[in-house]
Parts: structure tokens; sequence; C-alpha cells
């Protein structure tokens, strides 16, 4: 479950296990960069032992843990609410800056498995609603977070991937609507989020990508659509003379990027191969205006 989560490579002294879990407590590093290493050290000087948090959490969404999943942490004041918390640290100073959808995303992960593992917690909480302190900071998405937990006792909230007819659509949530919205992602349509649950945005993103490939926009992924997600997100190579979706993917970025290829019509022409140029030329990349993995890449970013 927490295999994404990796080691910190830091060294603490013997460390209590906590024996009972009720709580998460959510931290920012109060710094807009900030090591494992940097604050393991700085915690050690308040008189601490080393890092006192069980999992910190990166700008990127890489996860790291702290001082472990069932050890108490040093994360508040208050040692009581140590011993059934989990600290969380988010790396950023959310009194001035806001957070990012890959670190957002990476948090809501950790909270949701935590909550998995255990059934035990009854409350999400910001550190400075256990503690006299700003942090976690006024701009901290801590009502985001704190809907998880809702969300996780929610009972008419179990996976469902499709309905009888084997549509995804708004409204669903499970593996079938995370693999979803990765392949959206991958391809240049933002979803909102990778978190298995086909919200407005996810919906959003898919009738953007059935604009672009000329079916029906109705934000419902059947069979055509998903057959045209299918070979985009293959992205196979191709050249003058190819026809199908994976062209008209081509074209609608080449265009978006300010390369017209003189209409998204799925024809890859002499007009969409210029435009191939263009952009390789502008990326770097040999101009052969053959899109290969190298062109693919680089215009999905």
């Amino acid at each position: 479950m927490f295999e994404y989560i990796k080691p910190s490579g830091l060294n603490f002294p013997p460390l209590n296990k906590r024996t009972e879990t009720t709580m998460i407590v959510l931290h920012h590093s109060a710094t807009t960069s900030a090591t494992l290493k940097a604050m393991h050290d700085y915690h050690i000087t308040k008189g601490m032992s080393g890092l006192a948090y069980n999992i910190v959490v990166f700008k990127d969404g890489s996860t790291f843990w702290g001082r472990g999943l069932d050890i108490v942490g040093g994360h508040t004041s208050d040692t009581k609410i140590n011993k059934i918390s989990l600290g969380i640290c988010a790396i950023g100073n959310f009194e001035t800056e806001t957070m990012g959808n890959d670190q957002k995303e990476a948090l809501k992960k950790v909270i949701r498995d935590l909550l998995k593992y255990y059934p035990s917690i009854t409350e999400i909480k910001g550190h400075k609603e256990v503690t006299s302190t700003a942090c976690p900071g006024k701009n901290y998405p801590l009502g985001e977070m704190k809907i998880l937990l809702n969300e996780s006792t929610d009972t008419s909230s179990e996976d469902v991937d499709t309905d009888s007819s084997g549509l995804i659509k708004e409204g669903q949530k499970g593996d079938k609507v995370k693999e979803l919205q990765q392949e959206l992602k991958s391809i240049g349509y933002d979803p909102g989020g990778i978190d298995g649950i086909f919200g407005p945005k996810t919906k959003t993103a898919v009738i953007a990508f059935q604009t672009a490939m000329g079916v029906s926009t109705d934000g419902i992924v059947g069979p055509i659509t998903s057959g045209a997600l299918k070979e985009v997100v293959a992205k196979p190579t191709i050249k003058n003379g190819s026809k199908g979706y994976a062209v008209r993917q081509i074209q609608t970025l080449l265009k978006k990027r300010g390369y017209d290829p003189k209409g998204v019509d799925g024809i890859f022409g002499n007009n969409t191969e210029g435009a191939v140029k263009k952009f390789q030329t502008a990326s770097k990349i040999t101009a052969d205006g053959i899109v290969g993995p190298k062109t693919w890449g680089a215009i999905c970013k």
C-alpha cells in the first residue's frame, strides 16, 4: 500500500511505537525548499530525536518516510497528541505560497492510504488546531484534506468503475477512472488530478479530447472515445501519409502551440509535416517531419 513512499536514509535513536492512532496532523516546513537531512539536523538542535514527522511530501510529489508509519512523532509540542497521531509535513511555506497539484495529489494519496490502514483515525487537523502556531499556513489546502475523512466513511463511495453499459462517466470511482486520468494527462489533457474520481475536471478533459478527435462531446468514455484514446496514448510513429486519431492529436497540439498545420482533419499531409518540422526545430529535435518518441514527448509536455 505504501510502496511509493521512499526511505529517508536518516539515522534515529531507538524510538517508541504508537499504541493508538486516531488523528492525522498536517504541517508545512515553513521554508520554500528544504531537505530531509537539513530538517533532521535542525530538529536535533531543538532537542528532538531527529526529524519529527512521520511522512514528508515534496513539491514534485515525491514522498519519504520520516520516523516511519507506526512511530511516535515529535511534530507537536503536545506529547499526548504525538502519541495518537501521524505527522505529515508538506515542503513549502503556505503562508506565502500555494500548493501545486503534484504535491497536493501526493498528499491526498498518502492520507487516503493512511485512512484505509488505520480505520481508527477520526480526525484530520492542521498543526495550528492543536498547538499555538500558524502552521500549516493560511494557504494550505486544509479543507480539501479534511474532506477525505468524510470520503473514507461514506458507504456510498465504493469503487464503481463502469455502469452496466461499460461506460466511464462523471460520478464514478476506481482503478479504471484512475487509468483514464493517467492516460489523459500523458497526452496533454489535465484531468485535475490522478485520484480515481471522475469529477468535473476529468469530464472537462474528456470533452477537450473528444473535441480534438471530432467525436461526440458528451464527456462520457464509451467505445468510440476509448478506441481513440488507446490509439493516441500508444503514441505511434506517424509521418506524411498517416491518418487517424493520433494524427488529429498531433495537429491539435501543434495548433495549440502556435504551429498551424492548416487543419485538424486526421490526415498527415504537407502542411502538417511542415508544422512538425518547425516544432522540432524550435524544440532542438532533428527536423525530419516524423513524429516519433522524442517529438511525442516534447509536444505532450
